[in-house]
């Protein structure tokens, strides 16, 4: 047995830079072994789709390079995360597991409460730390503005120089983008993963595309171009939030003369947006049971009784009969995404 290693277990956060978990187990002074465990049951549950996986293989290549190049390949395992843990365990021992905080599903968040009694039990130092705008343990909602913004403002946590590597360690292979793993093919195109994506994206945006940006956001068309198109990069976190808020405001303090007629008030919009996201993802964090109940009681039960399973897939599937309803479902099928007013939209016409 190899005494003394550190992981660090990726999850929604497929970066090396502005990431604190690796950074601060790179620190250490210990091997660092960074994980991404590929969970089969993950991908059985209604939430999870193909689409997804095929940006996360992306964003998992490019990591898997970043990582070598500290020094530490990032190695992959297939199956549950405890019990991927128990193997690591078995043939390392593991001072300290490194990780950022979850905000997800009630899937992920009992899958974390699982890691928190694993680590009690082997006596394993859990590590979490803060992610993006999400503040956990408030007990109301009045500070938590100024603590999103105080962590927005700090500066940028630097990619480690190099990590420990851990010797003799099987890197493992993530499942292809093809895997029956990941449920039906996918009906339309995917958007590209990875950093190297992410940051083009985001550079065209700040540079081009936004300059439109507050009147083009809610046509389903246009918005293609001129929207960020950043939000999968945000939630798999090849991107940080705090260096999208920091490239935007870096962007309008130098603005010219000439460029603050049309960008400024384009990029201020964009800003307010990107706290917005904070705020509603900070809804699901203090309010976990929004995910399965009405977030106002006087709905519960509305629709059950009056349910139309044929009206429910012909609203699914595109074909109501209501062409802006159906050319938008229809969008959203094959792009993968759609505005957020044409979404919801979608949602009260259901």
């Amino acid at each position: 047995m190899t005494l003394g290693i550190n992981v660090v277990w990726f999850k929604r956060d497929l970066r090396i830079h502005d990431h604190a978990p690796l950074f601060e187990a790179a620190q250490a002074g210990l091997p660092v072994l960074p994980v991404y465990v590929v969970e089969p049951n993950y991908w059985q549950q209604i939430f999870a789709s193909r689409r997804h996986w095929h940006f996360i293989h992306d964003c998992l290549t490019e990591l898997r390079e970043d990582c070598s190049q500290l020094g530490q390949c990032l190695i992959i395992r297939v199956g549950e995360t405890i019990d991927v843990f128990d193997r690591l365990h078995d043939d390392y021992q593991i001072n300290g597991i490194y990780v950022h905080e979850e905000t997800g599903n009630g899937w992920t968040y009992q899958r974390d409460k699982d890691v928190i009694q694993w680590c009690a039990h082997h006596s394993v130092e859990l590590h979490e730390y803060p992610c993006n705008g999400v503040v956990r343990h408030l007990k109301d909602r009045d500070g938590w503005s100024k603590i999103r913004n105080k962590r927005m403002s700090e500066d940028l946590i630097p990619k480690p120089r190099s990590l420990t590597p851990v010797q003799d360690v099987d890197i493992g292979q993530f499942p292809s983008k093809d895997d029956s793993m990941f449920g039906s093919k996918v009906p339309g195109v995917t958007q590209t993963g990875g950093r190297r994506a992410a940051i083009q994206t985001l550079k065209s945006f700040l540079s081009e595309r936004g300059c439109e940006y507050i009147y083009r956001l809610s046509a389903p068309g246009p918005s293609e171009k001129y929207c960020s198109r950043i939000s999968p990069h945000l939630t798999w976190g090849t991107l940080s939030m705090r260096e999208v808020i920091k490239s935007n405001q870096n962007r309008r303090k130098g603005l010219s003369e000439n460029e603050a007629k049309s960008w400024k008030r384009n990029l201020s919009a964009f800003g307010s947006r990107l706290s917005w996201r904070c705020h509603f993802i900070q809804k699901i964090e203090d309010q976990p049971e929004i995910e399965f109940k009405c977030m106002h009681s006087a709905f519960e039960g509305m629709r059950e009784p009056d349910h139309n399973e044929t009206y429910y897939q012909a609203w699914i599937e595109g074909r109501t009969g209501y062409p802006f309803i159906d050319a938008c479902m229809r969008n959203l099928i094959h792009e993968g995404w759609i505005t957020f007013r044409m979404r919801a939209m979608l949602v009260s016409f259901a």
